[in-house]
Parts: C-alpha cells; sequence; structure tokens
C-alpha cells in the first residue's frame, strides 16, 4: 500500500473523484480502489484519520522495536533519535549519516521505522525510498526535512512515502506526529496538510492575478525551495527588495505563506518554467 493508499480512500472532495484525487497527486504511483471504507479529515486540525487496515498492518504499527534515522547533522540526529525514543520507546534506534550507511545498515537488518533526510552528503533521500519499499512494503518510510516545497514533497509521495514531517516543528508538535504513526495516522506537518488540501480546493481567482515577470521569478524560485535570501543573491537583487517583492505576491495571491504561495505557483502554471540563470 503506497502512502498507506490515503489517496484511494478517500471520498470525493469538490466532487473530485478518489482516483482521480491519488493520479493527481501522486501521479505514477501505484494505488488501490478496492477499499472504499470512508476517510475522515478534520480541516480544523489538518489530522487524516485512516479507514481500518490490516490485523498484520496494526500488529507491525503497534510494535515499532526498530528505527532507522538518517541524518547527517549529528546535532538533528541526536534530537531524532530523542524524540523517537519520547513517542514510540524503541528497543533499538540507529543512526545512518549517508545514504551509503543507510543502504549498508538496511541490508543488515530489517526495520520497522525510517525516517529519512532528503538533503544528504552522498545524494537525494527520495531514491532510498523507493529502494525500501520495493524490499519490505510495512517498512514505513517518514521524510524528516527542512524542504517544504511542493517539489519535494511530491518526489517523496510518488517514492511511497509515508509521511512528510519537517523538523523545525517543536518537540512535543514532532512527538504527537510520531505517536500518531500507532494510531494508523500518517504524519504530516501542518504546512504540508495544508498544501494536500489546497490541491482539491477551488481555483478561485488565481487566473485573475497578474504578476510582473521580476514577481514571478521571485515566486518560482521560492516555490522551488529557495529562501528569501539566495533567491536575491540568484536575481542580483537586495534581500530587502526580494522581501518586499514577496509581501506583494502575497498580497496578489491572497496566500499567508510561502506553502500557500508554492500550491498557487503550480495552479497558475508557472512552477515548471526554467529558473531565471
Amino acid at each position: 500500500m503506497t502512502t498507506w493508499q490515503l489517496f484511494s480512500s478517500l471520498t470525493p472532495i469538490h466532487g473530485v473523484a478518489p482516483d482521480t484525487i491519488g493520479r493527481h497527486l501522486v501521479s505514477g504511483a501505484p494505488y488501490n480502489v478496492a477499499r472504499k471504507k470512508a476517510i475522515a479529515i478534520d480541516f480544523s486540525a489538518i489530522i487524516v484519520t485512516l479507514p481500518p487496515v490490516s490485523q498484520a498492518r496494526t500488529a507491525w504499527m503497534k510494535q515499532i522495536k526498530c528505527v532507522l534515522i538518517i541524518e547527517d547533522i549529528p546535532e538533528v540526529a541526536d534530537w531524532l533519535v530523542g524524540r523517537v525514543a519520547e513517542a514510540l520507546g524503541a528497543e533499538t534506534v540507529r543512526v545512518a549519516c549517508s545514504l551509503a550507511e543507510a543502504v549498508e545498515a538496511l541490508q543488515k537488518d530489517t526495520y520497522q521505522l525510517v525516517l529519512v533526510d532528503l538533503g544528504l552528503p552522498d545524494g537525494d533521500g527520495t531514491a532510498l525510498i523507493s529502494a525500501i519499499k520495493g524490499k519490505t512494503v510495512d517498512t514505513l518510510c517518514i521524510v524528516t526535512t527542512i524542504f517544504d516545497d511542493a517539489k519535494h514533497l511530491f518526489a517523496a509521495l510518488r517514492a511511497g512515502a509515508d509521511g512528510y514531517l519537517l523538523k523545525d516543528e517543536s518537540d512535543q508538535d514532532f512527538v504527537t506526529q510520531l505517536k500518531g504513526i500507532l494510531a494508523g495516522r500518517p504524519p504530516l506537518s501542518p504546512s504540508i496538510a495544508r498544501q494536500l488540501l489546497l490541491q482539491f480546493q477551488p481555483l478561485g481567482g488565481e487566473s485573475e492575478a497578474r504578476l510582473t515577470p521580476r514577481e514571478e521569478e521571485i515566486l518560482i524560485l521560492v516555490a522551488k525551495g529557495l529562501s528569501v535570501k539566495h533567491a536575491a543573491e540568484k536575481l542580483g537583487i537586495s534581500y530587502h527588495t526580494a522581501a518586499s517583492y514577496l509581501k506583494v505576491i502575497y498580497q496578489k495571491l491572497e496566500v499567508n505563506c510561502r506553502a500557500e504561495a508554492t500550491v498557487k505557483a503550480f495552479n497558475l502554471g508557472l512552477i515548471n518554467r526554467v529558473c531565471p540563470p
């Protein structure tokens, strides 16, 4: 079951059939529409409650004893180890600081949960998710990253990620998300859940938004994951000028954060354009 068959289990949203939703969001990923039991979405808390899963899967989730954390920054790895211990009480928690170390660890042992960083010294963690799922489909792969842009999110979902958590969450919020795994809830940071939900909302007046060429350049770079500072450097303008452009973009698109702006960029057809040199 890819990404816990989240999208294939959905009831229609805004009149969109669940299988259409699955194809739209994670194009190319396998999905199963045989299970038609309803999925409940609490929009106030952005919590997804999954339909009942098999007894074997439930037992697997309730007994997470062996965890692999793939993280190259020692301080962050230590933080993740602490949160896993607090949330799951796993008996064995191992840390790999590169893709090579992770592959070696996965060859030696079977893990019930793998936390995968995307930006590793020797490659992208997304490729590892596909490899893990190909070997042990029941192993839960949760992305833990700083990347909150749609490009990284949807690539990870297509690879088979079972959740997506941002490492800038508070200790308690992060622990709460991990504990949800035991109850069958896919861990999703609130801003990530909003991105998914916004995909199903009517486009509204996006086609009426008029951005200048420079505003489009800023939006494209920010949507692709660059910080305002790095976007400014890439365009050869000051940080304050770029921040001012971004403020105007938010006003024009009627959004309040980068995650929402990224979704609008997709809907406006900007995200697939070539970035400025």
